[in-house]
């Protein structure tokens, strides 16, 4: 007598597989990823032309896993970059550039009033760095050049980035004097301190806001940056004019994403004590 074989589905049925990309696709769906991408993948899709069936279910999944995993990896590499932000900005860590003369400078992160400045200034930086940009490095004509890196404007703007401290280098209340050595200044040297005041002013705190803890019974605030600088001063017992004018941007972000996830976790902490 012949004794029956027991049928055991294969985890790779196409119930099973049709079953895991479901789940996956809801999972990057969740994630942000656009419906119109993950349809590509299906069976019939553009990135999947596959004529077997099972073959198409198969590269479904496979395409849904691959993209998964990529932004598993993107999500690793973010907290790093965000890590390393906080830590840069907790300590206004500036960015060291070498000028066209050999000098070594450091451009600092700066306040809210500092920037406020600084983007005042660009109205007439934008077309000296346009200029710049356009002229082929090594024919760029000094005669052309270098009254506009020697204007007033421009001179302010790299003076108040190299100021070690957060704030302006000079006093409202008086003539803005420029240091001699601002004179000098090459079209290189502009460009160089451009990208340093965009990694460490902006690339910095874009970092910082990732940071803050998500929690989606917030509602989303209303409040202008300064008024954000504000709240900041009240709960570091700081007057606000103080805030705005002596914190760099990045210190007073990250002081309040540190602040906030201590609140969340001591929150979750009182949460679990009362269950």
């Amino acid at each position: 007598m012949e004794i029956p074989t027991p049928q055991i589905e294969s985890r790779w049925s196409a119930p099973h597989l049709v079953e895991r990309s479901r789940v996956l696709r809801g999972t990057l769906l969740a994630r942000g990823e656009p419906a119109a991408a993950l349809d590509r993948y299906a069976p019939g899709g553009a990135d999947n032309t596959t004529e077997d069936p099972l073959g198409a279910r198969i590269v479904e999944y496979a395409l849904l896993r691959a993209r998964y995993a990529v932004l598993e990896w993107q999500g690793t590499q973010d907290a790093a970059r965000g890590r390393a932000a906080l830590d840069a900005a907790l300590a206004s860590a500036p960015e060291r550039v070498t000028f066209a003369d050999g000098t070594v400078r450091a451009v600092a992160p700066k306040s809210y009033h500092a920037l406020r400045w600084c983007d005042a200034l660009d109205a007439a930086l934008q077309p000296v760095r346009a200029r710049i940009e356009r002229a082929d490095p090594d024919q760029m004509e000094a005669t052309t050049l270098a009254p506009l890196t020697e204007s007033l404007a421009v001179r302010l703007w790299v003076w108040i980035l190299t100021h070690p401290a957060p704030g302006l280098p000079f006093s409202e209340s008086g003539p803005a004097d420029p240091p001699e050595w601002t004179t000098t200044l090459t079209p290189a040297d502009v460009l160089a301190v451009w990208a340093a005041h965009h990694r460490v002013n902006r690339e910095r705190i874009a970092l910082l806001v990732t940071l803050f803890p998500q929690d989606p019974a917030d509602d989303e605030t209303r409040l202008s940056l300064s008024g954000f600088l504000g709240t900041v001063a009240q709960e570091l017992h700081q007057r606000p004019s103080e805030v705005l004018r002596h914190w760099s941007l990045g210190e007073a972000f990250a002081q309040a994403v540190v602040a906030a996830q201590s609140a969340r976790e001591a929150r979750a902490r009182a949460e679990r004590d009362r269950a």
